[in-house]
This record gives C-alpha cells, sequence and structure tokens, in this order.
C-alpha cells in the first residue's frame, strides 16, 4: 500500500487539556476514509493537525512521503482543508475567492469551468462574500477546494448546514473526485454520510487509558 498519510502517536495538547493522545492513522493513495465520534472527541483537531492548521504536540505526520512537522509549507501544497465555514470574504465576490484560491495553487482554469463550478454549487458569481449564509460559504469553500483537484482533501463535517438536495449533489462531487485517485479523509456526524461515500470508516474513541484510537467499522455496503 502506498501511503498519502502516514500518523505515529499523535498527541495535541491546548495548555493542560489532552485533545489527542496516541493516534495512529494510515491512509492509502486513492482511499476515501471517514471519521465518525461524538462532539468533543478530537475530530476536527485530528484533521488541523493533518493539515498543519496545528501543531502536533508530539508524534510524526508524513503526508506523501513529506515530514509535515518539519516541512508544513510543502506538504500543504499536497492538500486542500475545508473546515469552518465563518471566513471573511474581505470584500470579495464568490468568483473573486475562487480566483483567488485558483491563482495561490498555481491550477490553470477557464473562467467557463469556474463559472460552471459555482452554479453546481449553486452560489451566485457576484454574491458577496461576507453576506452570505453559513451553507452558501460552505458551498463556496466547497467547491474552491474540489477546483484545485488536491491530491489529498481534508473535511471538516462538510454537510453541515446543507440542505438534503446540496448534500446530495456534493456526495456526487466528492465521489467523482474521489474516483479520479485523490486521497479523501472527512470528519462527519452522520454515519449515513460515511456509508454513502467512503471506502472505509474510523470511529474515534477514548480508552480508559486516556489514549485514543481509531475503531475500524465493519465496511460500507456500497461506495
Amino acid at each position: 500500500m502506498t501511503s498519502m498519510v502516514r500518523a505515529t502517536g499523535l498527541q495535541k495538547r491546548f495548555g493542560t487539556t489532552v485533545a489527542l493522545a496516541g493516534v495512529d492513522l494510515q491512509v492509502a493513495k486513492g482511499e476515501c476514509v471517514g471519521v465518525i465520534g461524538p462532539n468533543g472527541s478530537g475530530r476536527s483537531t485530528l484533521l488541523k493537525l493533518l493539515a498543519t492548521l496545528l501543531p502536533a504536540s508530539s508524534g510524526s505526520i508524513e503526508i506523501d512521503g513529506i515530514d509535515a512537522i518539519r516541512r508544513p509549507y510543502a506538504a500543504r501544497r499536497q492538500l486542500a482543508y475545508v473546515g469552518d465555514p465563518n471566513l471573511s470574504g474581505h470584500g470579495l465576490s464568490a468568483l473573486e475567492y475562487v480566483d483567488f484560491v485558483v491563482s495561490a495553487r498555481a491550477v490553470r482554469l477557464s473562467r467557463t469551468a469556474i463559472d460552471e463550478a459555482l452554479a453546481r454549487a449553486a452560489v451566485p458569481a457576484d454574491a458577496d462574500v461576507d453576506r452570505l449564509s453559513t451553507g452558501n460559504r460552505r458551498r463556496l469553500l466547497l467547491a474552491a477546494a474540489f477546483l484545485v483537484k488536491p491530491h489529498l482533501l481534508l473535511l471538516d463535517d462538510p454537510f453541515s448546514a446543507l440542505d438534503p438536495d446540496a448534500r446530495l449533489e456534493f456526495t456526487r462531487w466528492l465521489s467523482e473526485l474521489r474516483n479520479t485517485g485523490s486521497t479523501i479523509v472527512t470528519a462527519l456526524n452522520d454515519e449515513r454520510d460515511v456509508r454513502a461515500l467512503c471506502h472505509r470508516v474510523l470511529r474515534l474513541e477514548v480508552q480508559p487509558s486516556g489514549l485514543h484510537r481509531l475503531a475500524v467499522l465493519p465496511t460500507p455496503a456500497a461506495v
């Protein structure tokens, strides 16, 4: 198995609070893995560590063979992260925001491709990002992430604040991205979403020892 993600003994402390302890995770290239668990279990912390948005207190992380702790900026070039949708739009329109993201990642796309992605996400191109609802901001973030086609896509609860039709459309979109070879790790609340999308489902649990572990759940019936 060729790994896209390899994490060993991951620990994250916030002062005296241990948010994550002793997590091991290995994800193969092209695999879609769902992480579930109750609120406060550390799912979001795990994804932020993998995305190099938080420094690990201890442990190791490799992203596509890159030491993400020693070389975070090199690791970031391999991935995209979609989390909290309450971003500041800095006065940009939806089109300008996506164009900025695409340009920053040095991805060459036509205006038509960007317009089609925004239309599929049901976000008006001329909409002021700062005035978008939470659901529409999440649609915009997902559309931008899909357009850059990262080697690794990290998604924190991507379907929250989306209506049923949007959830279905973005599940299809994620499946298409997965089928082109991108690796996806997503934290989700609803196990139905995980089973509609992922090859493997893991539950983040706290053991009596205080260490966290990712328990493998039965394989989804269909992906």
